[in-house]
């Protein structure tokens, strides 16, 4: 056992962690569970970073990764469990080198591993560790690519996480080593040099090991059809394309699912949602903040369902404070669903400081009251009698030793303090002691809903949405922002159509999501779908923005619109069982 947690076998091992089938008590899944070996520094913040940039992304190749949760020594972290052959094993069997693989399961299985590919950049993240024992083929013939341990964020990484030195050299891009980079050209090497050994059964160079790297910088690899005279000349040909020492010489995605004879899907142009209406919440914020000036510690309480945008008022309110200059001292914290990790206040308020966060793995076992008194002299030494904005999203999602400690903070005398949280339902962080206001977030109302709907769609690339769907998106999300920026997407791609556009974004889900939607309300447990189906469909709702589980009863799911479990349910009776 491990907390919640019940092993139940070792499923495979490798340099960067354990993996094992364990049963999820909490959510009565099935589930992967890994166990991080020996992370590097910095590791554990990419990481983090990974599983909170993927949490909006579900796409059926690509793996879904659920909770990172820190045990008494070591890291774990949650995944859908998938279980099968690499892709090696599955469109080459037992054959020789230089025969041909099975065709019929050959570019069906690249069309897929290509797919996660794009979607995984879409989100921002590249893979880095593309090779064939990380794509695996079920039984079904669905290819799922796996092992996100060394994914990092597009762009320049942080300084601690070094970009070289880490993957598997045999599948590495030249440039991997010394870049400090994280580009898709990465995994478009490695996936070229997939596509090369499914032909051939050879890898690109005969050395797979760091001297290969070398090699890929000097000399261009072996043609495939010196290796495998009979493999598909297309093929064949982007094989060697995606291997080309240049990276701005590699195929991108669309052109890669182009010369695969797939249609890429359509991609919608990355946006931030606009800040829409919310002027008086956002005075009311600065009014407490101005309060809080005068002396003592005051608690505001930004109380909404999940979808209202409470969160994104208080990251604005944030934004502004932060516009101001100097005068305030600002300091952000976010609780997360995806994280079961201890002390995530104290880790933040520390590095928001700028003070080194290392005492939080040396003295977990410390009292709440000693960490509340670390951080209340952290926050004075920063401040230096200026006023303090703590700013805490998602605060219902914190640790509970966090909300001991924030409970203790706010009832010390800190100095001028505003503590703003963002949360579900006004039952959290009761009798704190301090200066209570509570502000509540609805729906937004139907002018700034229309207006929010109609930047979406500019934003998003859905110049050709006719102008009178900006009121149907607006309607059928009922104001509640999260939803309006899913039901835009859904416009854009499929159009306005007689049914609602909740129907319509409902009726793209899976089986077992419309299955635990229909079932909101109980228990996952208790909702009668598989147990292996559960996290996949917990993580697609979720991206959906129309249920995920709720923070005061965290294993029973919460919808974002009343209409959705029974939509879900007339949704099911038309699918034949």
């Amino acid at each position: 056992m491990l907390g919640r947690f019940e092993i139940v076998r070792e499923v495979g091992r490798g340099g960067s962690g354990v993996v094992y089938e364990a049963n999820d008590r909490l959510l009565g899944a099935t589930i992967a569970l890994k166990r991080m070996v020996g992370p590097r520094p910095g590791a554990t913040a990419r990481l983090r970073r990974t599983v909170l940039g993927t949490s909006d992304l579900y796409q059926r190749n690509v793996v879904v990764l659920g909770e990172i949760v820190k045990g008494r020594e070591d890291w774990y972290l949650t995944m859908e469990l998938v279980e099968g052959m690499d892709l090696l094993r599955w469109v080459r069997g037992d054959r020789a080198p230089g025969a041909a693989p099975d065709e019929r399961r050959l570019r069906p299985a690249l069309v897929q591993t290509a797919e996660a590919l794009v979607a995984l950049h879409g989100a921002g993240i590249v893979h880095r560790d593309v090779k064939p024992s990380n794509v695996i083929a079920t039984k079904e013939g669905r290819l799922v690519l796996v092992d996100l341990g060394l994914a990092t964020e597009l762009g320049p990484p942080l300084a601690l996480v070094p970009t070289g030195s880490i993957g598997t050299p045999a599948y590495m891009a030249p440039e991997q080593a010394t870049t400090t980079y994280a580009s898709p050209a990465l995994d478009w090497y490695a996936f070229g040099a997939l596509l090369y050994q499914c032909l051939t059964g050879s890898l690109p160079y005969d050395d797979g090991g760091l001297s290969a790297l070398l090699a890929k910088r000097t000399m261009p690899p072996v043609p495939v059809q010196s290796r495998a005279p009979h493999a598909p000349h297309a093929l064949a040909q982007l094989a060697m394309d995606l291997l080309a020492r240049d990276p701005d010489m590699r195929p991108s995605g669309s052109e890669v699912l182009t010369r695969l004879d797939a249609a890429p899907a359509r991609q919608l142009r990355p946006c931030k949602p606009p800040f829409v209406g919310r002027a008086q919440v956002l005075m009311k914020l600065f009014s407490e903040l101005d309060r809080a000036a005068d002396g003592g510690t005051v608690l505001c309480r930004v109380v909404g369902q999940w979808g209202s945008g409470r969160g994104a008022v208080l990251n604005r309110f944030g934004d502004l404070v932060a516009q101001r200059g100097p005068g305030v001292c600002l300091v952000r914290v976010r609780g997360s669903r995806r994280e079961r990790v201890p002390l995530t206040l104290v880790d933040a308020v520390l590095e928001g400081c700028g003070a080194v966060a290392g005492p939080v793995d040396d003295g977990e076992g410390q009292p709440p009251q000693a960490w509340a008194e670390l951080l209340a002299a952290t926050l004075r030494a920063q401040a230096q009698g200026r006023v303090i904005a703590l700013v805490i999203e998602d605060a219902d999602w914190l640790d509970r030793e966090s909300q001991i400690i924030l409970r203790k903070l706010i009832r010390m005398r800190v100095g001028a303090m505003l503590v703003a949280c963002s949360m579900e339902s006004r039952s959290f962080l009761q009798g704190a002691g301090a200066d209570v206001v509570d502000v509540s977030v609805g729906p937004l109302a139907e002018p700034e809903a229309r207006e929010l709907a109609h930047l979406l769609i500019g934003a998003c690339g859905g110049q050709s949405v006719p102008t009178d769907c900006a009121p149907c998106i607006a309607r059928h999300a009922g104001g509640l922002p999260g939803l309006i920026v899913e039901l835009t997407r859904t416009a854009i791609q499929a159009g306005c159509g007689r049914e609602t556009l909740l129907a319509r974004r409902l009726s793209q889900l899976s089986v077992g999501a419309l299955r635990l939607a229909a079932a909101s309300g109980r228990r996952l447990s208790a909702s009668g779908v598989a147990s292996a189906e559960i996290l996949p469909a917990l993580h697609e709702l979720e991206a959906a923005r129309v249920a995920r589980p709720s923070a005061k009863k965290r294993d029973v799911l919460a919808t974002s619109h009343p209409d959705v479990p029974r939509l879900a349910r007339e949704r099911l009776a038309h699918i034949a069982p």
